[in-house]
C-alpha cells in the first residue's frame, strides 16, 4: 500500500453530513447529482465518500456576504 493510499479516509453519508453541517439527505442528493463522488463497499449497500471530497465542497464566503 502506498503512502498516499494510507492517507485516504472514507466517511459514511452521516459523517459527511456532520462535517458539512447538513442532513444525510442533502449528502445523498449531492451524490445523486454527481457533485460528490461516492464509492460502494464491496457488493453491499454501504456507501462511503472521501473526506477530502467532502471538504472540497466547502468554499470560503466573501467578506461582503450579508
Amino acid at each position: 500500500m502506498s503512502e498516499k493510499e494510507k492517507n485516504v479516509v472514507a466517511v459514511s453519508v452521516n459523517e459527511a453530513a456532520e462535517i458539512l453541517g447538513t442532513s444525510a439527505d442533502t449528502v445523498r442528493r449531492l451524490v445523486a447529482k454527481g457533485e460528490l463522488p461516492s464509492y460502494r463497499v464491496g457488493s453491499s449497500r454501504i456507501v462511503r465518500v472521501l473526506r477530502s471530497d467532502v471538504l472540497a465542497l466547502l468554499k470560503p464566503v466573501s467578506a461582503g456576504f450579508k
